[in-house]
């Protein structure tokens, strides 16, 4: 079982190509389908990696960036240009990677730069088997407050449809109902 913090530092220090920001883990995390996660006494756990408590976030990035090298010599190409063995290198190394292939027209409209050079990203398209349209009634305090984190992304810098904007309001709903049922005084 994790907090939300620790699977987030987990997270971001084992993946920091997959999640350079919070919102990258947030937009994974809570929409996408198929991620791996499910609800487990109120918490989403890893069903096929399961976190092991006792190894440190620090050894966590260091097989992320072993992982990473083994993986750029069998597919025959480098990343090391856009990597480093330190997380926060490798987060601002990975969007400035990012950046550069928006500019190169890799990313189609999936992907985007803003006016002030800022990445302006689509959200994993919702639907009713993303984590967020299934939480539950126990859900811990950190993982509804992330929750809520994930609906309060910046829209002019996540992009959504109009599919998602329901899912989001239904979301919603759903978050302001479970923090509202803590805050009631229980009638006995």
């Amino acid at each position: 079982m994790a907090t939300w913090e620790r699977y987030k530092a987990v997270s971001m220090a084992q993946y920091p190509s997959l999640f350079p920001e919070e919102a990258d883990l947030l937009d994974h995390t809570f929409f996408t389908n198929g991620n791996g996660l499910e609800w487990y006494k109120g918490q989403l756990i890893d069903v096929l990696h399961p976190d092991e408590p006792n190894k440190s976030v620090e050894e966590y990035a260091k097989q992320g960036y072993k992982h990473r090298q083994k993986r750029s010599t069998i597919n025959g190409w480098t990343h090391s240009e856009y990597d480093s063995p330190d997380q926060a290198t490798a987060r601002a190394l990975e969007l400035e990677r990012r950046v550069h292939y928006v500019k190169k027209g890799f990313y189609g409209d999936s992907c985007r730069l803003s006016a002030d050079g800022k990445l302006i990203r689509k959200i994993y398209p919702i639907c009713q088997y993303s984590r967020i349209m299934s939480l539950p009634d126990d859900i811990q305090q950190d993982w509804l407050e992330a929750a809520w984190a994930v609906l309060s992304l910046d829209p002019a810098l996540w992009t959504r449809t109009t599919s998602d904007e329901e899912y989001l309001d239904k979301a919603s709903r759903r978050i302001m109902d479970l923090m509202k049922s803590r805050v009631a005084p229980k009638i006995v």
